[in-house]
């Protein structure tokens, strides 16, 4: 069985889970662009006596491989990424429409055309704009590489 999943950079969060949990299950292609990469949720602390609510990253999620760390998004975790442009011209779901066509293609064959190898749509800050802000511990998670607001001023193998 075959799974493939219309992708753009704005894809992510829980798009991202259920591409990711059906991954060990069935052969599953991501066709488009490569997604957001947030394996990770969040939940809401009210403060006592405070108008202000804290949304913290507390877990992370993984599939029934233990895989999960996807933080650079899925293309570079499964082993079909196939890249397609997202024409507009023509409504979802027609045959002729960029990413259907693409995911159709990939479907009937098991094989991809052109495989997605950009880096997911965001991108980190640059030093000049980290000025004032704080800093993470030499060796930050990737969770914490991509929490906002923070940037690591050491040179990462990444």
């Amino acid at each position: 069985m075959r799974i493939a999943f219309l992708t753009t950079g704005a894809t992510g969060s829980a798009s991202e889970i259920s591409i990711n949990t059906m991954a060990p299950w069935v052969e599953v292609a991501i066709v488009g662009g490569n997604t957001l990469g947030k394996p990770v949720g969040q939940l809401a602390f009210d403060l006592p006596r405070c108008e202000d609510r804290l949304r913290i990253v507390t877990f992370r999620t993984i599939n029934a491989l233990a895989e999960g760390d996807y933080y650079d998004g899925l293309a570079g975790t499964l082993r079909y990424a196939c890249a397609a442009p997202d024409t507009l011209d023509r409504p979802p779901g027609d045959a002729a429409e960029g990413l259907t066509a693409a995911a159709l293609e990939w479907l009937g064959s098991g094989a991809c055309t052109s495989l997605i190898t950009e880096a997911p749509a965001r991108s980190k800050p640059s030093l000049a704009q980290a000025a004032g802000r704080p800093l993470l511990p030499r060796q930050p998670s990737p969770a914490q590489l991509w929490m906002p607001g923070r940037v690591s001023l050491t040179t990462s193998s990444r």
